[in-house]
């Protein structure tokens, strides 16, 4: 969820760069003169991918840290969620399933339930309180004078 808002961010901040290093949605504004850098004499090959880099880096930029971010998250979930299976894998294997277990853990849970209950009800109250008319806000009647 988070690569897919960083690589709308990221969009956004490529296209704004963009434009503020002189770049136009405009042939005629393609930076001509990069490709020309460092060059005693001219090789097509070597200036048009200077020009390509000069005039595409912001989008590469985006399209690379969204590919490792979303490969990252990937790798990351993948060895949580493996840790997780074998965790619970070992809790599963090195308790026995008797009865007694059982029984105990779910008068835990239930012991758990009823304490979530009894806040749920003060909650309540505190609500039900705090929503009844105050005896300083009934209106009045007025007397006649």
């Amino acid at each position: 969820q988070l690569s897919i808002y960083l690589s709308i961010y990221l969009s956004f901040i490529s296209r704004y760069m963009y434009l503020v290093t002189g770049h136009n949605f405009e042939f005629s504004s393609l930076q001509l003169s990069v490709a020309f850098i460092g060059q005693n004499q001219f090789n097509y090959i070597i200036g048009g991918f200077y020009l390509f880099i000069n005039t595409f880096i912001y989008d590469l930029l985006v399209i690379t840290t969204t590919y490792l971010s979303i490969h990252l998250t990937n790798q990351s979930t993948n060895k949580i969620d493996n840790k997780i299976d074998s965790n619970v894998d070992s809790k599963i294997s090195n308790k026995p399933l008797d009865e007694s277990t059982i029984r105990y853990e779910l008068q835990l849970l239930m012991d758990e339930l009823h304490k979530t209950d009894v806040q749920i009800d003060r909650q309540k109250l505190k609500i039900g309180l705090n929503t009844k008319t105050k005896h300083y806000e009934i209106p009045r009647k007025k007397s006649a004078l």
